[in-house]
């Protein structure tokens, strides 16, 4: 099934994106066995370096145009398993390598062979976010001070009591005019 936006859970997932040079989108999402080996693939890739437990079922794919444009939510059960896959992902360097080895290999076989417009690269890797949490970030030391301003408190006013009086004095710091000046 072809989908070009995820749909974040509510539960915590890692959400990325990257970009996989050299393969024609439209030939892949024309055969839904292609599409199925290729998502195969970059799930399990993804699967591999995420570890702590996560499987490719855990993974899902979003799919859009610009050689292919991949969206991957990995979904985990808590904010901090979140984490630990989020620190995993970001500190990679063979998932990319994994990806393209795992890829080249797919369109080596003759019926994936129309995929490929030259050689596959992974680039544009985005970096992981956490979404689907509401722990609070853990970057903050110390103590923290508030910056929202506090409302003044109501004022209460009676009926009987006159409003304050206006003044007609002119301001000075305006180059004062007198009632002449406003005829001319």
């Amino acid at each position: 099934q072809l989908r070009y936006e995820l749909e974040v859970p509510h539960k915590p997932s890692v959400v990325f994106g990257m970009l996989i040079e050299n393969l024609d989108f439209w030939q892949l999402t024309e055969s839904s066995n292609t599409l199925a080996s290729f998502n195969g693939t970059v799930k399990q890739a993804v699967a591999s370096v995420a570890g702590n437990g996560v499987d490719s079922d855990d993974i899902a794919l979003a799919l859009s145009p610009g050689s292919v444009v991949v969206q991957c939510l990995v979904k985990v059960p808590t904010a901090e398993v979140a984490e630990e896959v989020q620190a995993a992902l970001a500190s990679s360097h063979r998932l990319a390598s994994e990806l393209v080895l795992n890829l080249e290999a797919l369109v080596r076989v003759d019926m994936l062979q129309a995929i490929s417009t030259g050689r596959i690269a992974v680039s544009g890797m985005s970096e992981p976010v956490i979404q689907g949490t509401t722990k609070p970030p853990s970057t903050t030391t110390g103590l923290t001070t508030s910056t929202v301003p506090t409302p003044p408190p109501p004022t209460t006013t009676t009926a009987s009591a006159p409003p304050p009086p206006r003044s007609t004095e002119p301001s000075r710091g305006a180059g004062a005019r007198g009632p002449s000046s406003a005829a001319a």
